[in-house]
């Protein structure tokens, strides 16, 4: 997703909001396997819930680049 060389501003926002999303939701993963291996309940949990709360926005990006890309807004 970085990679991607985009020259509209607004995609590039939306390329922006992605990035994060996916950081958030890898650093959820890592800590989550982390806390698997130590047997960290409440570590687990908090991972889980930072995957569940990075992966939010992805349905509403997904709208707002199709709308934008089909001339919607």
């Amino acid at each position: 997703m970085e990679a991607a060389e985009v020259s509209d501003e607004k995609l590039q926002g939306y390329q922006a909001d992605f990035i994060k999303m996916y950081e958030t939701v890898t650093q959820g993963l890592r800590d989550t396997a982390d806390a698997i291996e130590k047997e960290d309940v409440p570590g687990i949990q908090a991972g889980v819930k930072m995957i569940q709360d990075g992966a939010a926005p992805e349905s509403q990006l997904v709208d707002d680049i199709n709308a934008y890309c089909s001339g919607g807004s």
